[in-house]
């Protein structure tokens, strides 16, 4: 099979922060350390679809101008964190993209951390051993 047109995960995440970037006029910036494990592909997702909740939530609810996404990519796991400078929130009430992230990375056995400090942060750890296609 022709694999020349493969979008990687590391290619999938920069597509979405460039794209976010452009329509929502956020600053973002983007570091991504190691090189994603092809074979882990419903984690990968997972990791994409929680960045992509939390900078519309940067935005939408926290009014940021500047995001951070770092991610990385280890043998056995993937980081994420996503940091803003919006308004942050004294009293953190979890909607249904909150939870959602919450429930992804308890699918990946991991663990995340949402909280403020000068903006608003989610933080985590998926576990990615049992995701692989083989």
């Amino acid at each position: 099979r022709d694999v020349s047109n493969v979008t990687t995960p590391e290619e999938s995440v920069n597509k979405l922060v460039k794209e976010f970037g452009t329509k929502t006029g956020v600053e973002i910036d983007l570091n991504i350390n190691g090189e994603a494990d092809m074979q882990a592909s419903t984690a990968n997702m997972a990791v994409v679809r929680i960045i992509q909740e939390a900078m519309t939530n940067a935005v939408r609810h926290g009014k940021a101008t500047k995001i951070s996404v770092s991610l990385g990519y280890f043998a056995d796991s993937i980081t994420f964190c996503v940091k803003d400078n919006g308004d942050g929130a004294e009293v953190m009430k979890e909607g249904y993209g909150l939870t959602g992230i919450r429930e992804r990375v308890k699918a990946f056995g991991g663990n995340v951390e949402i909280g403020t400090h000068n903006g608003f942060y989610i933080k985590g750890i998926l576990y990615v051993r049992g995701d692989r296609n083989d």
